[in-house]
């Protein structure tokens, strides 16, 4: 049997309580190498702090906010003013090169998400900034995607997948259970365990044929 390959990778982000199916672009080795540098200088940017948080003596029982709000306001005027500058152009070179990746390596399968202004449904990256680009969870989780997609082995994909089933299983509210009458059946045999229900549950994340994905016009029923 041939090993079947595509041009996308199938899998579901969380957005306002529902699991949007999207599709990520396979990438190049050129354009995975551009990816993985800006990706991983941006993770270093955000873990360091050039201010030294380390305890002094009788800080010992600040928290680490505390240490932090003393070490800014030890700062002259000028050097808050250059760190703020500094601060704000990492936060735009994020922002920008998660648009920019958003908009060229994903894509919305359609019939999910319905633009009422514009009378039709949402299938790029682009028309998805459009609506969610101030939302850092959404562009974080997108971001992420790209990278766990191409990163990732198909098997080490499914156990993800199955991993954030059981967890939003497990995060989901468990019904009052002092509200059910009491019954006075006998138990019914365990027709299914957990591990059923997260496997029946997963999203599909088996690659799919790279058909483009078109537009439709018509408002949802």
């Amino acid at each position: 049997m041939a090993l079947r390959v595509t041009r996308f990778y199938k899998t579901t982000i969380p957005i306002d309580g529902e699991l949007l199916k999207v599709r990520i672009q396979k990438l190049t080795i050129d354009q995975w190498t551009r990816f993985v540098h800006e990706f991983e200088r941006l993770g270093k940017v955000f873990l360091k702090d050039k201010l030294d948080l380390r305890p002094r003596s009788g800080e010992e029982d600040l928290t680490a906010e505390e240490i932090a709000a003393r070490r800014y306001g030890e700062l002259s005027a000028e050097a808050r003013a250059a760190r703020e500058v500094e601060e704000l152009a990492e936060a735009e070179r994020g922002n920008q090169f998660a648009k920019d990746v958003i908009a060229q390596y994903v894509t919305l399968e359609p019939d999910q998400v319905f633009d009422e202004d514009a009378n039709q449904y949402l299938t790029t990256g682009a028309e998805m900034l459009e609506h969610f680009g101030s939302r850092p969870d959404v562009l974080r989780d997108l971001v992420a995607e790209i990278f766990l997609q191409n990163r990732l082995s198909e098997e080490d994909k499914k156990k993800l997948s199955l991993l954030r089933v059981s967890l939003r299983t497990w995060n989901e509210p468990t019904p009052d259970r002092g509200t059910r009458p009491a019954s006075t059946a006998e138990p019914a045999p365990n027709a299914a365990t957990a591990s059923d229900a997260v496997a029946t549950d997963a999203p599909d994340e088996t690659p799919s044929g790279s058909t483009p994905t078109s537009r439709s016009s018509s408002a949802p029923s």
